[in-house]
Order: C-alpha cells, then structure tokens, then sequence
C-alpha cells in the first residue's frame, strides 16, 4: 500500500504548523518589547514601532515556514509491502526491513501521527491526514507494538494556557509599581517573563 497526503492536507498541517510556530516566536519577542516599555526605556513611539517590526517579521516567517512545511508534506510517501517499509520525504529515501523499528507510538492530537523509532535510535514521525492512513497504522500494528505517545495531561494544558493569558495581562501591571521601587528587580522580571516563554515553547 502507498500512502501520502494529498495538497489540501498538507497545506491544512502547514498552515497549523506556521501559526503555532509563529506565535511561539512571537510572544517571547512582544512580551519584552511591553516590558522593557514599561520600564521607560522605550517611548511610545519607538514601542509601536518595535511592536509593529516584530508582527511583520513574524507574519514573513510564518508564510516561509507554510510554504517550506507544505512542500516537505507534499513530496511525503510511505509504502509498506510484506518485508519492508519505503519512506521518500524531502531528506531522501529510506528503505527499512520491519525489524529495523525497535517502538511505534501513536500521537494524538491535530498535529499527530505515527512515531516511528528504528533499533539504531532514528525517528520518523509519519503524519495523520491522507485517506489510508488508517491502513498503514494497521500494517505497523501488526509488525510492532503500537502504543500511545506520552502527552501532559489535559488539565496541566489548560492550566498553562491560563498562567500564560495571566502573565500577559498582569506582569505589565506589576512592573508600575516596581519600576519606582527597584528598577533591577522590575529587570529581572523581564527576565524571568522571557526564560519562561522559552521554556513553554520549547515544552
């Protein structure tokens, strides 16, 4: 069986794939800009302008990382016959023996697929969209154990969704009444801001 994604698919993952990537760039960079505003190192001008260079920039990285991802996903083919499973993407062609794979997980979600894991520690990761993605989870199924990939808990996501939308509206608040005080700590909270930001995006 031959299994790829079809053009709608691949540019419905891409675009996914260059927002999240895009507000992930983002917010670190705008977050900064607020704070280092707020400190009265920036006047109001030279913020909306920092602000606005930012948006632009990000908006390019974001087209330039749809059309390179949809691209990627467009020349993806995965064939599975009895001995060997072909996979052609835009790195090349691998050819591996069903022996080769030492684990397959399954990841949820809309970005999800199938993790593949060879017995000389290399990863694929097959993604979900094209019509017979159904039978070649099979086919892997019946040559390894297929098992479901580890994701944080639902409840863990929510709550970090609502500490970021939280730091985002008070932290500005907070460095008013700092600034006055110690402008090194009013520092290291934008600090701070930024590592976690770093920290969450890469999570």
């Amino acid at each position: 069986m031959l299994y790829r994604l079809d053009e709608r698919a691949a540019r419905s993952r891409a675009r996914v794939v260059a927002a999240l990537g895009t507000a992930q760039a983002l917010a670190p960079a705008v977050l900064v800009v607020v704070l280092v505003h707020k400190l009265g190192y920036l006047q109001d001008s030279l913020a909306l302008a920092g602000g606005g260079v930012l948006v632009a920039l990000a908006l390019v990285r974001g087209v330039v990382e749809h059309r390179r991802v949809a691209s990627r996903l467009a020349r993806l083919e995965v064939e599975a016959d009895d001995d060997v499973l072909r996979i052609a993407f835009a790195g090349g062609d691998v050819a591996l023996a069903w022996e080769e794979l030492a684990r397959a997980s399954e990841v949820g979600g809309a970005l999800g697929g199938l993790r593949l894991e060879t017995t000389d520690g290399g990863r694929f990761d097959l993604p979900r969209g094209g019509d017979g993605f159904g039978e070649l989870r099979a086919r892997v199924a019946a040559r390894v154990k297929l098992t479901q990939a580890p994701r944080r808990a639902r409840y863990a996501r929510v709550a970090l969704g609502v500490a970021i939308v939280l730091a985002m509206f008070f932290v500005p608040f907070a460095m008013d009444d700092l600034v006055g005080r110690s402008r090194i700590a009013a520092l290291a909270i934008v600090a701070a801001a930024w590592i976690a930001l770093l920290v969450i995006r890469r999570r």
